[in-house]
């Protein structure tokens, strides 16, 4: 009934629906089952108590989760369309509530400009945090628990500003509240490579390809973090698992080609060379002149 404590995503609390409280759930079955009941006793004199009604039960429920589409446990966009029944139902009786008194439209009139003006501003509050991504993914932060996806978002805003340290921490409390999500390891392990941290970079990476073995980007950055510590055979392999996944994977190729040249090894450079060129020819003459350099 009133927008408040809003938020752009609201985590699914994953194994908890054991642990909401017996009453919560059996004054839901009653709420529920109970205004369906009066909606329907009155629906020859107040029909459109059970239009609005049947209209927000429809039109709810195929996106209250009982098949659950992404991690998110609702979003404020699927109640666009159910509310339109519960306006249904408030638009109709509010005319018959006031039927007889003499002021009734001048009342209605006022009412409805105030409901609009508080609406309004409360809408204008709400645009206040989505200004940046570091305002709206704080929002979120503050309105709801355990909020491992926003701390995500707000990680990667600080990333983008340049403000690692900052971003490693936001990451941290994401893996902190699901251990298990490979996103969040590996946006850690960039922000590692970014500040130079290649050791901590290396084990984000791994973290995050425990739990996707299959994911090439990481396999390719815990290359990038190997070789900037000397550890070429190790890096070789990374980048040698990551084009096993994605063939076509121009950096990996490209970084490949550079520690093949950094161990000295020109003729696989040269090897490396000819599969890019298929690929991406701007870049595989970018690795032929650091090949040409090394001579």
């Amino acid at each position: 009934m009133w927008p408040s404590r809003l938020s752009v995503y609201y985590p699914h609390p994953w194994g908890l629906a054991a642990d909401f409280p017996v009453w919560q759930v059996a004054g839901a079955v009653l709420l529920l089952s109970g205004s369906t009941f009066f909606a329907l006793r009155l629906r020859r004199r107040f029909p459109y108590f059970a239009v609005g009604w049947l209209w927000y039960l429809g039109t709810l429920l195929p996106v209250i989760g009982l098949v659950q589409v992404g991690g998110q446990a609702m979003a404020d966009r699927y109640t666009y369309v159910p509310l339109i029944g519960i306006f249904i139902t408030v638009s109709w009786w509010l005319p018959e509530a006031f039927r007889g008194w003499r002021f009734r439209w001048h009342a209605l009139g006022v009412l409805g400009g105030i409901v609009l003006l508080v609406l309004s501003w409360s809408a204008r509050l709400q645009t206040v945090n989505w200004q940046s991504s570091v305002s709206l993914y704080s929002h979120a932060l503050r309105v709801t628990d355990n909020n491992w996806k926003a701390w995500i978002g707000l990680g990667i805003a600080y990333d983008a500003m340049g403000q690692y340290p900052q971003g490693i921490d936001a990451f941290r409390k994401s893996v902190l509240i699901m251990p298990g999500y490979y996103e969040a390891w590996y946006n850690l392990g960039i922000a590692y490579i970014a500040l130079g941290q290649y050791p901590k970079a290396v084990d984000a990476f791994r973290e995050s390809l425990r739990n996707r073995p299959d994911f090439s980007r990481a396999w390719n950055n815990l290359g990038v973090a190997h070789a900037a510590i000397g550890q070429f055979d190790e890096a070789i392999e990374a980048f040698r698992e990551a084009l096993r996944i994605q063939s076509d994977f121009v950096d990996a190729w490209s970084n490949l080609g550079i520690v093949y040249i950094m161990q000295g090894k020109r003729g696989a450079a040269f090897e490396v060379h000819r599969r890019l060129r298929q690929i991406d020819p701007s870049e595989a003459e970018r690795v032929m002149k650091k090949i040409e350099g090394a001579k």
